[in-house]
């Protein structure tokens, strides 16, 4: 029986290469610091005021926002020693074990700028539905970049091991 399509026509299976995931990576906190630097907590604090002033200045060059910069190079620097872990340990770190890290790291990375996205609306008393969507993703947010920093410097730790032979009894 031969297949619908021939191997030719098929369309090919396409990954994302480690390259794009540190890309994306370290691109999100890298968007994160400068929206928080340029607009400041304007875009964490609760939408919808009562009057027409605003809560904050449009524009606050808050230099504490710039904190996110941290984790962008740390975790750009680890997830980048396992993209090029082949050519520079004497053994490769475990492929599915650095991808899963990968996109742990991508997904901590999105997770807190979606948290910025997600900000309160004003309260009015009331627990709001969104409450628990919110909680939600910060839970998924922590625990993916907690996961994929462990997983990222146990997979770094592993290529460092040095590589003994077996030497059989003769």
């Amino acid at each position: 029986m031969q297949p619908l399509i021939p191997a030719s026509y098929a369309p090919e299976h396409h990954r994302v290469s480690g390259e794009a995931l540190l890309g994306v990576t370290v691109g999100g906190y890298v968007i994160l610091a400068v929206a928080l630097y340029s607009f400041g907590f304007g875009l964490m604090q609760p939408s919808g005021v009562t009057n027409d002033v605003p809560p904050f200045r449009p524009y606050s060059e808050d230099p504490g926002t710039l904190v996110f910069l941290v984790p962008a190079i740390f975790v750009g620097v680890l997830s980048y020693l396992q993209v090029i872990a082949g050519r520079i340990f004497k053994r490769p770190p475990n492929q599915k074990a650095t991808r899963v890290a990968l996109w742990l790291n991508t997904m901590g990375s999105l997770g807190f700028c979606v948290m910025v996205a997600l900000k309160r609306p004003p309260n009015d008393g009331e627990v709001p539905a969104d409450a628990y969507f919110q909680l939600a993703a910060l839970t998924v947010t922590l625990l993916s970049f907690l996961f994929g920093v462990l997983i990222s410097i146990f997979n770094i730790c592993s290529g460092l091991m040095p590589v003994r032979k077996l030497q059989g009894k003769s």
